[in-house]
């Protein structure tokens, strides 16, 4: 089935979106009832003219597609991730505390500026619920579908124009809507020997609720919370402060038991980073107003002039510690929760999924030290790209803020991990947050072929060796085994000959298993689905579905008239890549060791103990090959921004020879920058290149005084050896105050522990790492190569 809805659906959509202009790269999957096209474009690429280049080239391929095909276009973004979970406590049921939340919080709460969406997790839907006996149905002739038409018949509120009588107009309505439960039991559905057969003889009807496809556990108890989404482009703080107002607003409304508790707010993470900013510039102030004190006061000191060669060797010396140091995309945070994802084997009940779900929320309530909530749930597996299925679960452990943790979150995922290997055939993995997600995974191996159960054959083989990898954690992979199905084959001249239809026939199936929603009831202003199915004991095994009867031409024909059942597995997803078939294996490293050593040994252990077919490739698309293209693209700019510097002091002095002198400074920043991170074990990432971008506009400030002083001197008729060392000693002093009035300002940020420190810590370094250094070039270095350069220059005559 999967490969009939590749070829029928996803394969013509990729080729029509294949020509879509900048486009970096396309990928499909194609699975049971779904085919899900994503297309990633270059940087830069206006979404909103893509959108509609997507939207024409699927409009050319639409009338190829099969005609129950629906198509529907959306922009993916960072956005999706919840931007708040509201806990609903209250003196009641959790299926009592999901109907408030549905009907009442949730209404409140979407009207906050900047929200997106508001989704209800746990608890169950209450339904006016129809269970039907087979038997009863046989001896009367009937089937649920005759049912479901009986009801939507018989529950209708029409208007029938209108009547004038004297001076007055009469709307005529005729009320035929149920006003009861029993009324909906009381309906009657046919008429047999002259007797009316009322639902209630068939029958079961009451209040109920739907069966659960998705459980919620909050602390270890059923419960129900709110999951709030942004608009996309909003900002977080402006959309919480929103919240917290309609939150308020809500409480006002509720009964008094009811109680709304915040339980994640991804604005507190924001203004930590805000507030550790805040603190750290006052800090900074504070410490540059007392080194301009001591300059100015009573500073005495003594500058001894150093080499040339030292300062070279120096730099030849900064850079040879680079294979030293580690080097990550972004730089790990400490996060305030801990989401770990369980997958059962595919298949698996709700109930033997939640069975496991609760033994990891005993794990936590158990071992875990200071956690503020524990929120756990199955049947679904959250983030960002949501799916339900029974098998699937997660454990998420809410942490105070950093300063009031006992454990931390990477305590909280060792002690987890450690009851992993107790649990043999179960997937675990913990999940990405935002930052992450943004950064990828640290090792994505990326197996294609055209031949899918070798790809999956390979697949399984590097993840068994992955597993072994002591230096490795979180492995897994992005394909997923087939769900035991049963396959019900019609025989289609049988069904022919009893007049019965393909599509009669799973109308009648589904109606009986999975239930139809015959029409809707509505008391008190609220609206509730009439559900109609067979009692449970009528659908509970596998021979029960050759007992299903439905309407032929001459009355009602067993399925096992027409029709065979076997059981077989439904089909596996199918992803694609630039329109190949594609599975990722992913994993996390678990030691310092930087990606490229990592992903070496893969490469050797692969070839040592994985034979692979000859039509399966295995290429590296990790956190390492996104960090090299970013670096790419920051040397770029580091490179326009030393341009731009040059330019500026170029029209400045009227010399090329001068910014020459300026710009020689910038390289040996890197030796501060290097040897002070790996003095503090800092990691090397992209808010290092942050702190570069902002160095080269810095480091050059010291140079500028000391060039365009010497250059006066000179003007002014000094030789150019003796203006150097009178520029390099007058201008000591200004030169020193200003860089350490810097650095004392970036001293705050360099060594917070507050906040989002792990953001903000390397910006600081670097800029303190690369002033030093750049200082003591410049003091030295640069009156040597004014010298150099400059040695015909004389001053006015």
């Amino acid at each position: 089935m999967h490969s009939t809805r590749k070829t029928a659906v996803t394969q013509p959509i990729e080729e029509a979106l294949a020509s879509i202009n900048n486009l970096k790269k396309i990928t499909s999957v194609s699975s049971e009832g779904r085919s899900t096209v994503s297309l990633q474009f270059n940087y830069g690429t206006n979404l909103d003219f893509a959108s509609i280049e997507v939207r024409d080239a699927i409009e050319t391929v639409k009338e190829t597609l099969p005609r129950n095909v629906k198509t529907s276009i959306y922009k993916d973004n960072m956005n999706d991730f919840p931007v708040m979970d509201i806990a609903v406590h209250g003196n009641r049921s959790d299926n009592e505390l999901k109907y408030i939340a549905d009907k009442t919080i949730k209404r409140t709460l979407a009207q906050a500026n900047g929200v997106s969406q508001a989704s209800v997790y746990g608890g169950r839907t209450p339904v006016v619920c129809v269970e039907l006996s087979q038997n009863r149905l046989s001896a009367f002739s009937l089937s649920v579908s005759d049912i479901s038409q009986k009801l939507a018949a018989e529950n209708l509120d029409l208007g029938g124009g209108k009547i004038t009588q004297g001076t007055k107009n009469f709307v005529i309505r005729t009320r035929g809507e149920f006003t009861s439960v029993k009324e909906i039991g009381d309906t009657v559905i046919s008429v047999v020997n002259g007797a009316p057969v009322k639902l209630s003889d068939v029958g079961k009807v009451f209040m109920g609720y739907k069966d659960a496809s998705d459980e919620v556990f909050i602390n270890g108890n059923p419960g129900v919370y709110i999951s709030i989404k942004k608009q996309s482009g909003t900002n977080s703080v402006k959309v919480a402060d929103a919240l917290y107002e309609k939150i308020e607003e809500a409480k006002a409304s509720l009964p008094s038991d009811i109680e709304l508790e915040i339980i994640n707010d991804d604005s507190v993470e924001i203004r930590n980073t805000l507030k550790t900013l805040y603190n750290s510039a006052i800090e900074g102030i504070i410490l540059a107003v007392l080194i301009l004190f001591v300059f100015l006061k009573s500073f005495k000191t003594t500058f001894i002039k150093m080499t040339v060669a030292f300062s070279f060797g120096l730099l030849v010396l900064s850079f040879g510690i680079v294979p030293f140091l580690q080097i990550e995309m972004l730089p790990d945070t400490e996060n305030q929760s801990v989401t770990l994802n369980i997958t059962m084997p595919v298949g698996t009940s709700l109930e033997k999924t939640t069975q496991i779900v609760h033994q990891f929320e005993r794990f936590v309530m158990d071992e875990v030290k200071g956690y503020k909530t524990l929120l756990a749930s199955t049947g679904t597996s959250g983030g960002m790209e949501e799916t339900f299925s029974s098998n699937l679960g997660n454990v998420m452990v809410y942490l105070p803020a950093p300063k009031e943790q006992i454990d931390n979150s990477s305590a909280v995922k060792e002690k987890l991990t450690r009851h992993f290997k107790d649990f043999p055939g179960v997937q675990f993995a913990f999940a990405m947050d935002s930052m992450e997600s943004m950064a990828g995974n640290d090792i994505d191996l990326v197996i294609k072929s055209n031949d899918i159960e070798n790809a999956r054959s390979s697949a399984q083989d590097i993840i068994t060796l992955l597993q072994d990898m002591d230096n490795l954690k979180n492995v897994k992979m992005d394909m997923k085994m087939g769900l035991p199905q049963l396959e019900i084959e019609i025989d289609r001249k049988r069904a022919a000959s009893f007049g019965v239809s393909v599509a009669s026939v799973a109308n009648e199936i589904n109606g009986s298993i999975a239930g139809v929603t015959a029409t809707k009831y509505r008391q008190s202003g609220n609206e509730y689905d009439v559900l109609i199915s067979y009692q449970k004991k009528d659908k509970s095994n596998v021979p029960d579905l050759e007992k299903i009867k439905v309407q032929g031409k001459d009355g009602l024909v067993s399925l096992a008239n027409f029709a065979t059942i076997k059981k077989n597995y439904g089909p596996t997803a199918i992803n694609h890549e630039n329109k190949a078939r594609t599975i990722h294996v992913t994993a996390g490293i678990a030691t310092n060791e930087n990606a490229p050593v990592v992903e070496n040994a893969i490469k050797k252990a692969i070839t040592k103990n994985c034979v692979l077919p000859s039509d399966v490739s295995v290429s590296y698309e990790g956190s390492w090959k996104n960090m090299k293209k970013q670096a790419v693209l920051f040397a770029k700019v580091i490179i326009l921004a030393v341009l731009l510097v040059f330019g500026v002091l170029a029209g400045m002095y009227g010399s090329f020879k001068k910014p020459f002198i300026n710009l020689f400074t910038i390289p040996f920043m890197f030796i501060g920058v290097l040897l002070i991170y790996f003095a503090s074990g800092q990691p090397i990432s992209i808010m290092t290149m942050l702190g570069l971008v902002m160095l080269v506009g810095i480091v050059v400030n010291n140079g500028i005084v000391l060039v365009d002083y010497t250059g006066l001197l000179i003007a002014r008729g000094a030789s150019v050896s003796k203006a150097c060392f009178e520029a390099g000693s007058s201008r000591l002093r200004p030169v020193l105050m200003t860089t350490l009035t810097t650095i004392l300002g970036m001293l705050p940020m360099s060594f917070t522990q507050e906040g989002s420190s792990s953001l903000v810590q390397p910006i600081g370094l670097c800029v303190v790492g690369g002033l030093l250094s750049s200082t003591f070039v410049t003091l030295v270095l640069i009156p040597v190569l004014y010298a150099i350069m400059n040695k015909k220059e004389t001053g006015a005559q």
